[in-house]
């Protein structure tokens, strides 16, 4: 997650960004107990509540953003996710879930339940909506899966192929995946090659099913109802 001075996605200033944030970690921890809980990014610093709830904590100054309010150069902030997978994977943990710091992830027992899917549907991945057949469109808000194959689509080390995260982050995965460098945007065959890879190696569920919310865009409606009385049915 960043945490910018106010973030156009969604019209939120920082203080509400650090409330949604210590929601998410804190429901988190509520339902995981046990879970290896990073969370990496940067910006203004999370509460003290927010971080004492959490295994690691990697943070930094804010990076420069565009006018839409995306980290420059950096599509989808994949180095802050890359050194989250990092540590999960250095700690020795053979599947991991990576979701957004401004999101709840509603369903009971995501891990069981993920690694479950993944099993009964033989894929390598699990990921929800805004993937697309075209353009190599990824969807990259929840995804779980083995930490050594996520560790290879979010290696910082990648070089940025198109500066848009749905598309770069699908495009590592073809290249992973194929051994070929993708073209953007692709040709018939590549396409082709793209939906056979989802096909075959991609178990989705949407929103609804996952229970999943980015808070973003809810925020002002959860205020409505009133903060404290969400955060206590949370």
């Amino acid at each position: 997650i960043h945490i910018p001075a106010h973030d156009i996605q969604g019209s939120l200033a920082s203080e509400h960004k650090r409330q949604i944030l210590d929601l998410s970690v804190s429901h988190l921890r509520k339902k995981h107990p046990d879970a290896l809980l990073i969370l990496t990014g940067h910006g203004h610093e999370p509460y003290a509540s927010t971080t004492s709830q959490c295994d690691y904590v990697q943070w930094e100054e804010l990076h420069p953003l565009n006018g839409a309010g995306l980290v420059c150069g950096m599509p989808a902030q994949f180095c802050f996710v890359s050194r989250g997978i990092k540590i999960a994977k250095r700690e020795g943990f053979e599947f991991c879930l990576k979701t957004r710091g401004d999101s709840i992830v509603g369903r009971e027992n995501i891990f069981e339940y993920s690694a479950e899917v993944l099993e009964k549907e033989r894929k390598d991945l699990l990921i929800t909506q805004m993937t697309g057949d075209l353009n190599y469109k990824m969807g990259d808000c929840f995804m779980f899966g083995k930490t050594d194959l996520i560790d290879k689509i979010w290696d910082e080390s990648n070089p940025v192929l198109i500066d848009e995260g749905l598309s770069n982050t699908g495009m590592n995965y073809y290249k992973i995946n194929t051994g070929k460098i993708p073209t953007y945007p692709p040709n018939s065959a590549q396409t082709r090659e793209w939906q056979e890879l989802l096909r075959n190696t991609v178990a989705f569920r949407d929103v609804v099913d996952l229970k999943f919310m980015d808070m973003r865009w809810n925020y002002f409606d959860l205020v409505q109802i009133g903060w404290e009385k969400v955060r206590a049915k949370v």
